[in-house]
């Protein structure tokens, strides 16, 4: 290995290890969770305390709505699967050959339908608790009575447990997709003023994995924000309009930069940089800018200044 690449993969390790906007929220979220499943599963003492706590990253997301409606889903989900595994258990519970049979066959045909939907991130994980719940009643005495019973409410529990307090947590904390949407508005306009203002490599891989990446994510979660009926549609709408707008300033931020004879005089350089931080501050605060229009004090006092 060069040298030169060597110094291209430790760009791109750190790069990645760089903070981010809304990570430590996340990470601080996801251990609280994980905290509360762990002292739920003791109080109860179910089994495999590790596994109900890996389906908690397979639960949550950065926002409140995608969350909640995971944890919804899985668990209706998972409740249709245990009711299933039941049927097949009263027809192969005495008899180990089916059991295992069965137990590939369904843990198959899950991987399948989840490797052609949407469910892929966690189609492994709901084979493992199938096959699990399978085994249980395997082992248990009684066939389907009791303990068999309790086995699947076991399987059953896995889910439901992280699921529970993932809802509980996400409604106090999580924060909404109208909040992430304005700050990443608001990281748009500030890696647009960066841009303008003194861009390094850093910068610019920031500013270039934000262009395609976040446009299409603050857009989805505009619409999330719209159907939780929580912001007015004109707040709606306004931030729709100051999301395209920003995307059309860092494309042509991005064509400038690309071509150093168009690069813009420092004064009006200046002028849209402060511009641009003035307007991030109000989107990180909460609201959206209006009426952003050509300041002829600033200016003249920023051309002034220059020369």
């Amino acid at each position: 290995m060069s040298l030169e690449s060597a110094r291209e993969r430790l760009f791109d390790i750190s790069s990645l290890l760089a903070p981010q906007p809304g990570r430590l929220e996340l990470a601080s979220r996801l251990a609280l969770i994980c905290a509360l499943t762990v002292l739920v599963v003791e109080i109860y003492q179910t089994p495999d305390p590790a596994l109900t706590v890996y389906i908690v990253f397979f639960l949550n997301r950065s926002d409140r709505t995608i969350s909640l409606i995971m944890n919804f889903a899985l668990l209706a989900l998972i409740t249709l699967i245990i009711g299933f595994v039941l049927l097949v258990a009263m027809a192969v519970i005495n008899d180990p050959m089916w059991r295992v049979i069965s137990m590939t066959a369904i843990s198959i045909g899950i991987l399948f339908v989840a490797s052609a939907s949407k469910l892929r991130p966690i189609g492994g994980t709901l084979a493992l608790i199938v096959g699990y719940a399978l085994d249980l009643l395997g082992t248990t005495p009684l066939g389907i009575g009791e303990v068999a019973t309790r086995s699947l409410l076991y399987a059953w529990l896995f889910v439901a447990i992280p699921v529970g307090i993932s809802m509980i947590v996400n409604l106090l904390f999580a924060p909404p997709p109208r909040r992430l949407a304005e700050r990443a508005i608001a990281r748009g306009l500030e890696l647009s003023a960066a841009m303008l203002k003194a861009p390094d490599e850093n910068i610019r891989s920031q500013f270039i994995e934000h262009l395609p990446e976040r446009t299409a994510e603050i857009q989805k979660l505009l619409g999330l924000a719209d159907r939780e009926k929580t912001s007015t549609p004109a707040d709606i709408a306004a931030l729709k309009q100051a999301a395209n707008s920003t995307t059309l300033l860092m494309s042509a931020i991005d064509v400038l930069d690309r071509n150093p004879e168009a690069r813009l005089p420092l004064p009006l350089a200046d002028y849209l940089t402060r511009t641009f931080q003035e307007m991030s501050r109000i989107l990180n605060a909460g609201g959206y800018p209006i009426r952003i229009g050509w300041d002829r004090r600033k200016w003249n006092a920023l051309s002034c200044r220059s020369s």
